[in-house]
């Protein structure tokens, strides 16, 4: 009875061990930073925030993660694991100042790389539906000569499905020559699986 007994309080203080070590290494990971998240989406073309991540039960080495976030302090490497997260308004918004400061270069090209490879473009000063890139860029050639500037009046953004964001509303472009030209838009971001963007 002795030998049960003492077999079983060593048992224990053996699970209050590892349970304090695992304390004790979620202990040495810090909370994630603005910078490091900033980094992360940066390297990978994505959107999220600190919310967007949850820390790993156990701190391990990164190496065998394929995806998340990873950082080495203090000896230790602190893997954190992205979750489902939706953009937040002011991110989806940013996605179209990005759009507008693409116009102010002046360059079709750049303007149209921000489109995804199947998009549709209903222009805003044509009645001609553009869906290739060509079109694309030949409509833009044309709407660039009036050094065009969007600003959002009213919009309305919904989460249609998992990495898909609709952006609605009206906007008003000033134009060359003191013109405003008022009309009405309808953005569909998708979030993108090649790192070279996260909204095309």
């Amino acid at each position: 009875m002795a030998r049960v007994l003492f077999f079983l309080a060593a048992s224990l203080l053996a699970l209050a061990g590892h349970a304090a070590a695992d304390r004790g290494l979620l202990g040495t990971c810090r909370p994630l930073t603005p910078a490091a998240v900033a980094a992360y989406n940066k390297a990978k073309g994505s959107f999220f925030d600190s919310a967007c991540f949850e820390p790993a039960p156990i701190e391990k080495s990164c190496g065998g993660y394929t995806s998340g976030l990873c950082i080495y302090a203090k000896g230790t490497s602190c893997h954190y694991k992205a979750k489902p997260c939706k953009p937040t308004d002011a991110q989806v918004l940013a996605l179209f100042a990005e759009w507008d400061a693409a116009l102010e270069t002046l360059n079709a090209t750049k303007v149209a790389d921000l489109y995804a490879p199947n998009a549709v473009l209903l222009p805003t000063l044509s009645n001609v539906v553009r869906d290739t890139r060509e079109e694309i860029i030949d409509y833009m050639e044309h709407f660039l000569h009036n050094y065009p500037y969007g600003t959002i009046n009213q919009y309305e953004i919904r989460h249609l499905a998992e990495g898909v964001v609709q952006n609605l509303g009206i906007y008003t472009f000033a134009l060359s020559g003191d013109r405003k030209v008022q009309a009405r838009f309808s953005y569909t971001y998708v979030r993108q699986a090649n790192g070279k963007g996260t909204w095309p």
